[in-house]
């Protein structure tokens, strides 16, 4: 009981320090919220605006401030491109046994899988257009992928391959 206890005091004060940091760096943040301030020549009568010259100024001002959506999505793809290429950076120098399940299946979906499909592809193209029987070893990590083999003027042969860790698959194609 008494190490429950301290589990949750530790849990409760760790959770009241992250939540004093959020609210620190949320004070520190300088945002400029726009706002409306009528134009000069929008007059007041009692207590009414002028509600078409009100709505006039608060259109042009709000156009001003506002990017369009192209800028907006050019933005988001530049953005999502320079992080894709962190990632697959930072993930081609990892060695496979430092990495947690839901890492390795981060790579295999993103960035083994497809680059291991057109190295293959490429690998066996060059192959076969020398009319040889050659044997091609690629290591990957586990996951499922699809093998594409054929020379440029025959029919394109296809399997799909299921790797689990440790295991090893030997693939023949009757070309």
């Amino acid at each position: 009981m008494a190490f429950k206890s301290t589990w949750i005091e530790y849990s409760l004060g760790r959770s009241a320090k992250l939540g004093l940091e959020v609210f620190e760096r949320a004070q520190r943040r300088n945002v400029e919220w726009p706002t409306y301030h009528p134009s000069p020549e929008i007059k007041a009568t009692g207590a009414k605006w002028d509600k078409r010259q009100q709505d006039q100024s608060l259109d042009t001002e709000v156009e001003a401030r506002c990017i369009n959506l192209d800028d907006a999505f050019a933005g988001v793809l530049k953005s999502m491109a320079e992080t894709t290429g962190h990632c697959k950076k930072y993930y081609s120098g990892v060695p496979a046994c430092e990495c947690s399940k839901q890492e390795e299946n981060h790579i295999c979906k993103y960035h083994i899988q497809k680059s291991q499909q057109i190295l293959l592809k490429s690998a066996i193209s060059k192959k076969t257009t020398k009319r040889t029987l050659e044997d091609i070893h690629i290591d990957v990590a586990p996951g499922a992928y699809t093998v594409i083999a054929g020379s440029p003027d025959s029919e394109k042969l296809t399997q799909v391959v299921h790797i689990n860790p440790g295991q090893s698959v030997d693939i023949t194609f009757s070309i």
